[in-house]
């Protein structure tokens, strides 16, 4: 009997690719970002816009959602880890952190001017 790769993966197998990952986590922080720049001072029903990110940052950091999971259906690519551990290694997550809190900052002194 042959099976196929599909069928031989498992319900908590890495069913995310790293694009899909990419995307998630720009939703998540676009949740994070918003209602503070919204609502500095109170926030009230804004605080259930900022517990919605917290699926879409976790996804995106462990790669696997859980509805692809249920539906059977994978987006990862064989041979993507290379490019995954290459990409989400410390000095690379810093250099984005800095360079992305550089352009938000830019971005917010050009707005308040």
């Amino acid at each position: 009997m042959n099976t196929t790769t599909a069928m031989k993966r498992n319900l908590m197998d890495t069913n995310l690719s790293f694009s899909h990952r990419q995307f998630r986590f720009v939703i998540g922080a676009s949740l994070i970002a918003a209602p503070l720049y919204v609502a500095p001072e109170t926030m009230g029903m804004w605080s259930i816009v900022l517990l919605a990110s917290i699926p879409f940052i976790s996804m995106a950091i462990i790669g696997w959602d859980p509805l692809y999971a249920l539906a059977g259906k994978s987006s990862y690519v064989e041979g993507e880890e290379d490019i995954q551990q290459r990409s989400w290694t410390c000095p690379n997550i810093i250099d984005r952190a800095v360079r992305l809190s550089t352009g938000l900052g830019l971005m917010l002194s050009l707005i308040h001017i």
